[in-house]
């Protein structure tokens, strides 16, 4: 990286990234443990600390979101602001807002069946946490990282036909699995 404000930039983000990874993995642990199913009195400290700090994460997610569309709208981009990876980005951040909303429904509940539609949830955020992760690192010139990170972005770009091919095979499994 050659410039000081996108070093700074990918460095913060980097650092989100990975305090989200740790919050889901916390958040993921309570589901397994049966933790958020003792409902609000039998949470311990990290995990109100994992979801509240995975709110906020949210909540920042959604902001920034916001004043990169006012942003494109005050220059005239619109056109070129809406392409397959904004819509996928506007997928995920409403995957988890329903993850937030399960998991308030948890604690204040303390259902069982709650717990079990949160845990796929966070599996699939943490999963896309780990792939956002390796996106930011592309920005960085240190051992070739960003060098050997793009040309897999592009043939990853270009297997997307594969890939909704084999979501269909991947859910039916998870159906059959979870059924």
């Amino acid at each position: 990286v050659y410039d000081k404000n996108v070093f700074k930039s990918a460095l913060t983000d980097m650092f989100f990234e990975l305090t989200n990874i740790i919050s889901i993995t916390v958040i993921s642990n309570a589901t397994r443990s049966g933790e958020l199913a003792a409902g609000a009195d039998g949470l311990a400290w990290p995990t109100w600390l994992a979801i509240i700090y995975f709110c906020f994460d949210c909540v920042r997610d959604l902001w920034a979101e916001i004043f990169t569309l006012i942003g494109y709208s005050q220059r005239g981009w619109m056109s070129g602001c809406v392409d397959k990876g904004r819509l996928l980005f506007w997928a995920y951040v409403s995957i988890e807002y329903v993850l937030v909303g399960l998991a308030i429904a948890c604690i204040t509940e303390g259902s069982e069946d709650l717990v079990y539609a949160l845990r796929p949830l966070a599996a699939f955020v943490g999963g896309v946490k780990w792939v956002r992760l390796l996106y930011i690192c592309r920005a960085f010139e240190r051992f070739h990282l960003g060098s050997r990170i793009l040309p897999i972005l592009c043939a990853l770009s270009e297997a997307g036909d594969f890939v909704v091919l084999f979501c269909f095979f991947a859910l039916s499994g998870a159906h059959v699995a979870f059924s």
